[in-house]
């Protein structure tokens, strides 16, 4: 065993220390000590546990209140979302018993895209490959299908080719 002091050791001899510079001082002074030690107490209690609570609470309220705000709103406009979706979307949809490809095919016509090929996916899928396509027609293809027919693009591959602004494209429909 060595001979040097552990530190609970070296804590002892200082509490020690204290304990006795304590004693020698004055009744007047120790219970004036003793107040000093009991208000940091107090205050350090009040900042390290009540504080951080009455944050925590004040907290807590504030974001109750902005739940019950925002619940309120929906309340009062429940009536509009029922009405939007009630009413249906402004778009015309297919026609009863056209596929899915009769739609692509009959749409790809009126905005000048050529279909390279197409390969269906399940009974509401259909992909479709298209070739030396400017990027604009394609977007406007695309966005007709699903504003006026209710058709949307689950997947879509895009590659710029050598002249500026024309693509090929691979697009997933689900519809």
């Amino acid at each position: 065993m060595s001979n040097t002091p552990s530190a609970l050791d070296t804590l002892n001899v200082k509490i020690r220390e204290l304990r006795r510079q304590y004693e020698m001082i004055s009744s007047r002074d120790r219970i004036m000590l003793n107040s000093l030690v009991v208000f940091l107490v107090i205050v350090m209690g009040f900042f390290l546990v009540l504080k951080p609570a009455f944050n925590a609470v004040d907290q807590a309220q504030l974001t109750l209140k902005g739940k019950q705000d925002l619940l309120q709103w929906m309340k009062s406009n429940e009536h509009r979302a029922k009405s939007i979706t009630g009413s249906g979307s402004k778009t015309k949809g297919r026609k009863p018993g056209q596929s899915l490809l009769a739609l692509i095919n009959q749409t790809s016509g009126r905005f000048q895209v050529s279909l390279k090929r197409y390969e269906p996916e399940g009974s509401d899928k259909l992909r479709v490959w298209v070739e030396d396509i400017p990027f604009n027609s394609l977007i406007r293809w695309l966005n007709s299908l699903e504003s006026s027919n209710a058709v949307s693009v689950i997947n879509i591959s895009i590659d710029s080719q050598k002249e500026s602004g024309i693509v090929n494209a691979k697009v997933v429909f689900k519809g």
